[in-house]
Formats: structure tokens, sequence, C-alpha cells
């Protein structure tokens, strides 16, 4: 049929007598198999250029927003949960979506993702307004890893309200009407 078949540990084009005698024993060859990928991996990051990490905290943790925003496809395994200690995040005034400040003794739950290209980062800033500022952050994942990541902290131009943002409550109240919202964002962006 043409269509070749193989195995976890074949390798094309070599017999399988070849195959142990090149790698000596199983385990060898799967260490020699998962060089390999590593290499392969590491490649593929090397020409796709550098990378950014970022934490986000309000709409954009709902992946179908960042999906949007980013015109990437985001899977669930890569926004990772995260907190940004000593910030509090706050309603912004006459909108749907959140700021965070500076305030000690606060926490405020999030994802953090990996892997934001240069296009998607400038995608990111043009969607959240001149009310914040990219900012660099420290944030602890649910493992206890330490992370650096960029965030978008509210500044003073931005009017908070003092009162605390929920994302489970935006899901319910606000998030099919926000969606509609960045649609034809991401459609003007892209036109």
């Amino acid at each position: 049929s043409g269509h070749q078949t193989l195995s976890r540990y074949s390798l094309p084009g070599v017999n399988r007598r070849q195959r142990w005698a090149w790698s000596g024993s199983k385990a060898l060859l799967r260490i020699n198999f998962a060089r390999a990928a590593l290499s392969r991996l590491t490649l593929s990051r090397a020409l796709a250029g550098p990378t950014y990490t970022f934490f986000f905290y309000g709409t954009l943790m709902d992946r179908a927003v960042l999906n949007l925003v980013s015109g990437r496809e985001f899977t669930v395994v890569q926004l990772r949960p995260a907190i940004l200690k000593g910030y509090r995040r706050l309603c912004v005034s006459n909108a749907v979506y959140p700021g965070i400040v500076p305030v000690k003794g606060s926490d405020v739950a999030g994802v953090v993702v990996r892997g934001i290209t240069p296009a998607v980062e400038t995608r990111l800033d043009a969607f959240e307004n001149d009310g914040y500022d990219r900012t660099n952050v420290t944030v602890q994942t649910y493992a206890g890893r330490r992370v650096k990541a960029a965030a978008y902290v509210a500044t003073d131009r931005m009017s908070l309200d003092e009162v605390d943002w929920k994302f489970n409550a935006w899901l319910k109240q606000h998030r099919r009407h926000y969606l509609g919202r960045v649609r034809m964002w991401a459609k003007a962006y892209a036109g």
C-alpha cells in the first residue's frame, strides 16, 4: 500500500538487528528518541523567534476571548492557573472588565500563558486601552512555581470602582454580549 507503519521504537530504513546494534539497548534507544524530539522542539522554538509569558486576570482568562483577541488558538492546557500577590482586581467604572492595582495583602487569581509571540503581543497591546500599562510581574502557579510574566496594570488614567470584579459573575452576566464586541474588534483589527 506504500504506507509504512512505524512502531514507537522503529527507525525508517533501519532493520531490527541494525536498530539494536546501533542503540545498544531499549533504554538507550528511548533516550535517543527523546533527545531527537527535544532537539526538534528546541530547533522549532528557535526558528519561531522569541515568545513571552503573560498573566491574564480578567476577560482574557476566557479562552474564546483570548483566541479572538490574539488571532491564535490557545488550548485549555496552555492557560495555567496562577496567583498574583500584592494586587487587587477592581471593576472599571462603566465597563464590564477589570483593572488591577497594587494593594498589600491582596491576591488576584488568573491564568499564565506562555508562547505569546511578538505578533500576538502587538494585538494584545492594541486591544487593551491606554488606561493600562504593560508591567512585568511575578506570579505563582498552583504548583508553587514562580513565573515572570507581563500583565496589564491599571494606571491613574483609568477610573476604578471600589468593587471587586468577579470572573464567574462576568461569565454569567456579560460574556455573551462581550464576545460579540470582541468579534467585531477582531474583524476590524484584521481588516
